[in-house]
């Protein structure tokens, strides 16, 4: 701004003193009039030159000024400059906060879903562990309690076997001859009435090496053979 008052300074400067001289010389005065013709078209000619130079020179100020102007403007413009664009700048900052903390809490609330689930899927294999663990445990106590009912049964079958094969075996030995087989034979259908000899087993049916005794294991097989006949 002091650049272009100056050059107007000096424009109006120029054009006073062009003036002044065209009016103070005392020569002008003595010529006729027709020699004064020309100092005016002159005067007029310089005062236009002159108006001209003080036009282009304010032209090329104001150029000048309106170029700092656009550069001062265009940092502006590019970061959104004024009020308004100063006023986006943390509104667009703020939004872009907003944005991502939701993203964060939505993958935490994520994340700690999927923990709730795993935590859930842990408890309830942990409990199919223990109900798997306590079903084996009861189910051993019953094969246990089977296999010992089921052995005292064998225990007191093999005793009952035991106790009716040394019936006949009168001398203890563990073998049974035929005598001691036929005495045991007589005592029994005296013992009960209405049986006969069909009913009751023969010697020959035991001794099954035909070495003339009968040992406990052809006692026993002899027994089974019987009860799966009666099946």
């Amino acid at each position: 701004m002091f650049e272009q008052e100056g050059m107007i300074a000096r424009c109006a400067g120029s054009t006073t003193r062009v003036a002044s001289t065209t009016t103070s010389s005392p020569a002008s005065s003595r010529r006729p009039r027709a020699s004064r013709r020309p100092g005016r078209l002159g005067f007029w000619l310089v005062a236009v030159l002159v108006g001209t130079s003080c036009g282009g020179a304010r032209g090329q100020q104001e150029d000048y000024d309106y170029g700092g102007y656009a550069q001062q403007q265009a940092p502006m413009r590019a970061g959104g400059g004024g009020e308004g664009g100063g006023l986006m700048k943390p509104l667009a900052a703020v939004a872009t906060s907003f944005v991502a903390m939701k993203l964060l809490f939505s993958h935490h609330r994520k994340r700690k879903g999927i923990k709730a689930l795993e935590q859930e899927r842990k408890k309830w294999v942990q409990m199919k562990k223990e109900d798997l663990q306590q079903i084996n445990q009861q189910f051993n106590q019953m094969e246990a309690s089977l296999t010992a009912s089921l052995n005292e049964k064998v225990i007191q079958s093999k005793k009952l076997e035991q106790f009716l094969y040394s019936l006949p075996d009168t001398n203890q030995d563990g073998l049974i001859t035929r005598f001691e087989f036929d005495k045991y034979m007589n005592e029994y259908k005296r013992a009960h009435p209405g049986l006969t000899d069909h009913d009751l087993p023969r010697f020959e049916d035991m001794d099954h090496n035909n070495n003339g005794h009968i040992n406990f294991h052809e006692w026993e097989e002899y027994q089974m053979m019987a009860l799966n006949q009666m099946a």
